[in-house]
């Protein structure tokens, strides 16, 4: 259970280094590449040596699309902290259990149970209690006037945070699938070197430059970033799955909830709250 809040904690520092960062001059871009190249860092020290590349063709290929999901992922996550708060975008973060729960019986051929088809109802609702009517005060107004406002403000950044945050899990799954386990720890290094190279490539595009508090906030957020994944991991070892992810997924929901009342004032409604309870209990009921 010690691995278990650890990776509760470093997920959680996470998200508010995220939100800190949102009150300083940073690039979207400039925090995601030294945040991946800090997680190339802690990665390929727990590759033991050797040539972290040396791996088969399938490994390589899933380690791009994972290295190009873990972008977009934390591109969105970034983007719906500032325009939807904190807490609203951890809830729809680890809602996005919702993508590899499907597609485990669907693609991958596993038996569903019902408590999980109970959760996704329950998941299905509190989206729409969260999103529809009453309007979220605290939050930007913006009107969606094309796609890309659409994809990154309100209910649909949430929802599109909530879907690529769920592919971006359900690589691990494709991984697991279709690669030998050996290389486990050369495809968590590939992952985020992928994302660093393809953040590398829309920096040059955009004609960004890092400033000093990309690095800063990108070395920051990465050393938790690639901890979550590690923690977790070493708690699977010891703790059942099937109380791990419901604990983890609900954990950090409440403590980010915590740190973001105390720190930055963030209060939800009274409609946020009770879709959020109810993303709480899909939560475990997913997880199941």
């Amino acid at each position: 259970m010690f691995y278990l809040l650890l990776a509760i904690i470093c997920s959680s520092l996470l998200a508010i280094i995220l939100r800190f960062s949102e009150n300083r001059p940073t690039s979207t871009y400039g925090v995601c590449l030294f945040n991946y190249l800090t997680c190339c860092v802690e990665g390929y020290i727990f590759t033991s040596g050797g040539n972290p590349f040396s791996v088969p063709l399938k490994v390589t290929l899933v380690s791009v699309l994972t290295g190009a999901a873990l972008l977009l992922s934390l591109v969105l996550y970034k983007v719906n902290i500032r325009n939807n708060g904190t807490v609203l975008s951890a809830v729809f973060s680890k809602l996005g259990v919702l993508i590899p729960t499907i597609l485990s019986f669907t693609v991958f051929g596993e038996t569903a149970k019902p408590l999980q088809f109970v959760g996704i109802a329950i998941a299905v609702a509190a989206i729409l209690v969260i999103n529809l009517g009453g309007g979220n005060a605290h939050l930007k107004k913006t009107e969606h006037k094309n796609l890309s406002s659409f994809l990154t403000m309100g209910a649909g950044g949430l929802v599109f945070l909530m879907i690529i945050g769920g592919l971006c899990d359900s690589m691990s799954k494709v991984y697991e699938f279709t690669c030998p386990r050996e290389f486990d720890n050369r495809y968590l290094f590939l992952g985020f070197f992928f994302a660093m190279v393809i953040t590398a490539v829309m920096m040059i595009i955009n004609r960004e430059k890092p400033s000093k508090f990309d690095i800063i906030f990108g070395v920051l957020v990465g050393i938790p970033n690639y901890f979550v994944s590690r923690f977790l991991l070493k708690a699977l070892t010891s703790v059942p799955a099937f109380i791990i992810y419901p604990s983890y997924s609900v954990g950090t929901v409440i403590l980010i909830s915590i740190l973001s009342l105390i720190i930055f004032r963030e209060k939800l409604t009274k409609r946020q709250l009770t879709g959020t309870g109810m993303i709480l209990a899909s939560l475990v009921l997913l997880n199941i």
